[in-house]
């Protein structure tokens, strides 16, 4: 929004259910792969400030844009369109 404010939603693609609704300040938050997760594709919503962590399985079928939507997603943490 004109604040800056950015409305982070995560969706289950299967059951169409909302899993999260947040509301983030730029530069609150940073989006992460997970290293360590070698049977599928995990990545981390760091939230900065209040040391919580939000972590999500990639529901995506293919890893060919999970770069591009990690420096999207990133830009927009940090009060960037």
């Amino acid at each position: 929004d004109e604040q800056g404010i950015l409305k982070f939603q995560w969706f289950n693609r299967i059951s169409k259910q909302k899993e999260l609704d947040l509301m983030l300040m730029p530069t609150t938050a940073k989006w992460e792969k997970v290293n360590e997760c070698k049977d599928g594709r995990v990545f981390l919503l760091r939230m900065i400030s209040a040391n919580r962590k939000h972590f999500f399985w990639m529901q995506e079928p293919k890893d060919d844009k999970d770069d591009e939507y990690s420096t999207n997603i990133n830009k927009l943490c940090n009060g960037e369109s």
